[in-house]
């Protein structure tokens, strides 16, 4: 299932702004350790197209085994024979829009503490390593 979510969400635990039931292709392509991105093609005729919207958020499993991810709508086309393509990267890019001061930790986790209390603007990230 594809839900849709406004910008700001944070929790995924509902139908947000509703389900996209009529994609003509949903397709998301993972490189390990580079892209996470989400390409589909949606007819403006499908429901809900008119609330897509560009930084809103697409909520759906990248693949048949992992759980659901949340996607940022970064593009979406003009239509073109009745469908437009949206384009999504995966919410965790959002984290490259937030400048961090400068750290030197002696371990990973001050390391991360430092990241985290460090970051110049307020976000809802939280950091961790095992």
């Amino acid at each position: 299932m594809i839900i849709f979510f406004d910008e700001d969400a944070i929790e995924f635990a509902s139908l947000g702004l509703g389900v996209l039931k009529d994609p003509i292709s949903c397709i998301v392509k993972e490189k390990l350790n580079d892209s996470f991105e989400l390409e589909m093609e949606y007819p403006i005729t499908g429901n809900n197209f008119s609330k897509l919207k560009e930084n809103r958020i697409i909520y759906c499993k990248p693949n048949p085994y992992d759980d659901a991810q949340p996607f940022r709508i970064c593009s979406i086309t003009k239509p073109i024979k009745g469908y437009v393509t949206v384009n999504a990267v995966h919410i965790s890019y959002d984290m490259n829009g937030i400048p961090v001061k400068a750290v030197s930790g002696n371990n990973l986790n001050d390391t991360i503490t430092q990241i985290q209390n460090g970051a110049v603007i307020s976000h809802n990230f939280k950091f961790s390593s095992d």
